[in-house]
């Protein structure tokens, strides 16, 4: 039996939201990293590194 959107919908009206589902904001100072972009961080460089040897 397939699943009506209408249903979805309503019940994601009526479920309470879990908790920590509230929008989380960024330190100050900090700005976000540009969507979909890599970037190499000392961590990923340090990977790079011991995965090379």
């Amino acid at each position: 039996m397939p699943v009506r959107p209408g249903a979805l919908a309503a019940a994601a009206t009526v479920l309470p939201r879990a908790p920590g589902a509230a929008p989380t904001t960024l330190a100050a100072g900090t700005q976000p990293a540009p969507a979909g972009g890599y970037r190499l961080t000392e961590h990923i460089r340090q990977y790079y590194a011991t995965a090379r040897t």
